[in-house]
């Protein structure tokens, strides 16, 4: 399909590109006839006016310049005709993108939410990409205001699809998703979105300082706000050793910082929004153990008082997970709840399911690799 498709845009990038050549071919040759032909018949009818008498030599000699700054822009359109087209074929593709409506409006009468809790429920959700292939089938479950829930799973089990059902980026096909008892359709764009933070995997940093990286969440937060924020995700005290403190340009895409405090800082820009929803895409997966220790402290701050979804990779990272949903096919075939007596996790790794089954590959895979480096 993708070969296909790339072979029949370069047909029509080839097709339009000779297009242009020819035009361009014929336009200078054309051009210059018309030039010459002006010019000879102002050397015929002048030199005539001027055999009679009716015309000075200096009059045609001036008509003669005139002619030839007359038509040199003409020659010049042949050389623009190129630069032209090109150009025109931008402005289609730029005006595509701008009357492009977005399928996810907001609905007729839709409200705000006042005040949320973070309460999240998905009633009986499916959702195909193609209509075809349902990559959620009827999925159900409820998370309590507050609670620390970790999506764990195989790739493709639905878990990212879940996550962006919640934030509205698609519509389920059945079932609905509600925040504090409120379907998000029902509920306008930009509170929803408001309500939620997401901290993702990949962190992108912006070339300029660590302050305006952060205010990048809320560009009207004051210093102090900012500053808290910092202190939160425990990446004041790197900051306020820094020459210029929260005034340090990072660099492009932050290669002043390391991978932990690009994450921290990303995490920063969330926490500076105050959701009371945080979903977070395995932010530790990239990290070093020292680095994930810090992360992880990190996000114990952030997420109190927050209603956090984890979609979890490495499974040792959601050990104190209030509870652990194991989605498979875009189904839940495993869940528990931690107690004062056992985790979510070790009750999941004493039953002996999917869930311990992950868990044991990646432990032996990280002793592998541990044995393999300490053998180099």
């Amino acid at each position: 399909f993708e070969q296909n498709r790339f072979e029949r845009e370069n047909d029509g990038y080839r097709d339009a590109s000779i297009e242009t050549v020819r035009i361009t071919a014929l336009w200078m040759p054309i051009a210059e006839v018309i030039m010459g032909v002006g010019t000879a018949l102002v050397l015929l009818a002048g030199g005539y006016g001027v055999i009679r008498g009716e015309l000075s030599l200096g009059t045609l000699v001036a008509f003669t310049v005139y002619i030839g700054m007359l038509f040199r822009p003409i020659r010049q359109t042949g050389m623009m005709l190129n630069s032209t087209m090109q150009a025109l074929a931008a402005a289609e593709r730029i005006f595509e993108v701008l009357d492009a409506r977005p399928e996810v409006q907001d609905r007729p009468g839709a409200i705000a939410l006042k005040k949320p809790t973070g309460g999240i429920e998905f009633e009986n959700v499916t959702f195909s990409y193609d209509r075809r292939n349902d990559v959620v089938s009827d999925f159900s479950a409820r998370i309590d205001p507050g609670e620390m829930v970790a999506l764990v799973g195989p790739s493709g089990a639905g878990k990212s699809t879940l996550v962006h059902l919640l934030t509205r980026f698609y519509e389920p096909q059945e079932g609905r998703v509600l925040i504090d008892g409120t379907d998000i359709r029902d509920v306008k764009l930009a509170s929803l979105r408001s309500t939620i933070g997401i901290a993702m995997q990949n962190v992108f940093v912006f070339d300029s300082t660590i302050r305006e990286n952060i205010a990048y969440g809320n560009p009207d937060a004051s210093a102090s706000a900012i500053e808290r924020a910092a202190r939160t995700v425990q990446l004041h005290d790197f900051i306020a050793g820094l020459p210029s403190g929260y005034d340090t340009p990072v660099g492009e895409r932050g290669v002043a910082l390391s991978g932990g405090q690009r994450q921290r800082l990303a995490l920063a820009r969330v926490v500076l929004r105050d959701p009371a929803i945080l979903l977070l895409d395995e932010p530790t997966s990239s990290l070093d153990a020292d680095t994930e220790r810090a992360m992880e402290r990190a996000l114990d701050v952030a997420r109190r008082g927050r209603t956090t979804i984890v979609i979890a990779h490495r499974l040792w990272t959601v050990h104190h997970a209030d509870r652990i949903i194991v989605v498979d096919g875009g189904r839940i075939v495993e869940t528990a709840v931690s107690s004062d007596r056992e985790s979510a996790h070790d009750t999941l790794v004493r039953s002996g399911g999917l869930y311990a089954r992950l868990y044991e590959l990646q432990f032996s895979s990280e002793t592998t690799s541990a044995d393999d480096a300490g053998g180099v």
